[in-house]
């Protein structure tokens, strides 16, 4: 059985449709809107340990490459990189130069 209810969306201001069933929300209008709403509030609710556990599993998440083989891409190119400086088709810049010049970049 659900009931219908009006709930104010919380990004926006504006009205929205909405139903709960059988104890969850399950939303006709805005869905990602009414989901984000509802985990910040959920997430009040937890004590601080696991609000820290929280943001550290997002952040990890976050951090994670967005390309299953990235690993492998990387690799290939760092493999290319260093046949192209034995091969000498380019040259190598010294780290303190190269520390040098980010540095005057920073200060601009």
């Amino acid at each position: 059985m659900s009931v219908g209810l009006l709930d104010i969306n919380v990004l926006s201001g504006k009205p929205k449709q909405s139903a709960w069933v059988r104890g969850k929300l399950n939303v006709t209008k805005k869905p990602e809107e009414t989901v984000m709403a509802h985990a910040v509030e959920e997430s009040r609710s937890l004590s601080a340990a696991e609000k820290v556990e929280l943001l550290r599993s997002l952040i990890a998440e976050l951090d994670a490459p967005a390309d299953a083989d990235i690993g492998g891409a990387w690799l290939e190119e760092a493999q290319r990189r260093h046949r192209d400086l034995v091969q000498g088709k380019v040259k190598g810049v010294p780290g303190e130069r190269v520390f040098e010049n980010l540095r005057s970049r920073l200060r601009r």
